[in-house]
């Protein structure tokens, strides 16, 4: 490992101590804060699963450094506010699930970049508004005829998605 490969790992591994105190011990390497994390060979966090952690408060915008970053799941929590426009940073991005919080605003258009996303959950953030994004990518695995890996409709939250937003 390069010493710049070095220092980004670590810079993940603080950015999680400091986002996160009351959900990981520290250790050396955050690939062993738990099985919540998972890490490429290279030490980069390539999964993050925060489902039902009860962690408080904003998304961290800090979450867009995570540059190796293919999953991430921050379900059933109790995160305000927007949704972050910067998570669009993460290229590698798969899966996103923000479900059942407090968000929001918004969905981001930017997020409609994320060319790797395949599933996107939003569903149970009764706050958030709006349509869903114009020109959001067709590879998202709701254009295959069914909106349920995009979310479960407007019932549950205040957005309105459809399959018109994979044209």
């Amino acid at each position: 490992m390069s010493s710049t490969q070095a220092v980004a790992v670590s810079a993940e591994c603080t950015v999680l101590r400091a986002l996160y105190p009351g959900t990981f011990t520290p250790v050396k390497s955050c690939c062993k804060f738990s099985e919540e994390v998972k890490c490429d060979d290279n030490g980069f966090v390539t999964t993050l699963n925060l489902d039902e952690q009860k962690i408080v408060g904003p998304i961290p915008e800090q979450l867009s450094t995570f540059s190796q970053l293919d999953t991430l799941i921050l379900s059933r929590n109790q995160f305000t506010g927007p949704i972050p426009a910067s998570l669009a940073k993460l290229t590698k991005l798969k899966t996103l699930s923000v479900a059942s919080n407090f968000l929001t605003g918004t969905i981001p258009s930017e997020l409609k970049d994320l060319k790797s996303l395949r599933s996107f959950r939003f569903d149970d953030n009764p706050a958030l508004e709006g349509p869903f994004p114009t020109g959001f990518t067709a590879t998202l695995a709701s254009c295959n005829g069914t909106t349920t890996d995009v979310c479960l409709g407007p019932s549950h939250s205040g957005v309105s998605c459809s399959l018109a937003a994979c044209e």
